[in-house]
C-alpha cells in the first residue's frame, strides 16, 4: 500500500522528554522517537518527509546492510539493521498518521500470511526437502492470487529491481524448471553469435552485425542467469563474489 498522495502535514503530537523516551523498551522508544520528530516542535526535515522520499532511504540503507553482511562486520550489520528498521518503522510512522494502516495489523497480515505458507510447520502437511518447501510456497501463493482475482500464471515482478533481479525473480517462478544444462547450452549458443556478429562488425562498422551483437548479448546474459539459478547458485552473489577477487589488491 503506497498511495501517491503526498503526507507532509504530521498532526499534532505533544513531545515526551528524553528522559520518558529513554524508559521505554527499545522499540516503543523508537517509535516514540520517530512520533516526535514528526510532531509539533520536531524536526523540519523529518517533517517534510514523504512516503515516496523514504523508499529512496530505505533502498540506500538495505544495500549498506547488504554490503555490511557480504564484509562479515558484526558491528557495522548492527547498525545498518538497526538503519533499516528506522526507515521501516518511519514508513509505517506516515501512513498511520493519516489512518491509512496500522503497524499492528501489518505485522498480523504478515504473520497470519508465514503461517499460511509453512504447512509443514504450523499444519499437519509433511514436507521432506528445502526444494519441495519452494514449490509447496510457489503452490500456496498460486492459490492467493486466485482468491484475489488474480491469474495463478502471472508473475509478479517490482517494476524498481534492478535487471539483474529482475531477471531472476522472473526465472525462479516460471513454472518449467529445466536442466542447468539446457539453459546454459542456449546461454553458450548465444555468445557464439555474438563472436560471430562481433568478426563481421568489426570489418562493417555501421552494419547491422554490431546490432545483432549487442541483441544477442542481452540473450545469453538471460540464458546464463537461467542456468546459474538452475544450479540452485545466486548471480548476484557470484557476481559480488568475483567483484571482490577483483578488486582485492594483488601481492607484490
Amino acid at each position: 500500500m503506497a498511495p501517491k498522495a503526498k503526507l507532509t502535514s504530521p498532526p499534532s503530537h505533544p513531545i515526551p522528554a528524553k528522559r520518558f523516551i529513554e524508559s521505554l523498551t527499545p522499540i516503543a522508544a523508537l517509535r516514540e522517537l520517530i512520533a516526535t520528530l514528526r510532531g509539533d516542535g520536531g524536526c523540519p526535515w523529518d517533517r517534510q518527509q514523504t512516503p515516496e522520499s523514504v523508499t529512496t532511504y530505505l533502498l540506500e540503507e538495505a544495500y549498506e546492510l547488504v554490503s555490511a553482511v557480504e564484509a562479515g562486520e558484526h558491528s557495522a550489520i548492527e547498525e545498518e539493521l538497526g538503519d533499516v528498521l528506522f526507515q521501516v518503522l518511519f514508513m509505517a510512522q506516515l501512513f498511520e498518521e493519516h489512518g491509512l494502516l496500522d503497524l499492528a495489523a501489518v505485522a498480523e497480515r504478515n504473520r497470519t500470511k508465514m503461517m499460511r505458507r509453512h504447512p509443514h510447520v504450523f499444519g499437519d502437511e509433511t514436507i521432506a526437502s528445502a526444494g519441495d518447501v519452494k514449490l509447496r510456497w510457489a503452490e500456496i501463493k498460486a492459490v492467493e492470487k486466485e482468491t484475489n482475482g488474480q491469474s495463478r500464471q502471472s508473475i509478479d515482478i517490482p517494476t524498481k529491481l534492478p535487471a539483474l533481479l529482475k531477471v531472476c525473480r522472473y526465472f525462479e517462478r516460471l513454472p518449467e524448471k529445466p536442466h542447468p544444462s539446457e539453459p546454459l547450452g542456449e546461454a553458450v549458443a548465444a555468445l557464439n553469435k555474438v563472436a560471430a556478429a562481433t568478426n563481421v562488425s568489426k570489418s562493417h562498422a555501421t552494419d547491422l552485425g554490431a546490432v545483432d551483437a549487442v541483441e544477442t548479448a542481452g540473450d545469453a546474459l538471460l540464458h546464463l542467469v537461467h542456468a546459474i539459478l538452475r544450479m540452485n547458485q545466486h548471480p548476484e552473489t557470484l557476481l559480488h563474489r568475483a567483484l571482490r577477487k577483483r578488486l582485492a589488491p594483488h601481492p607484490d
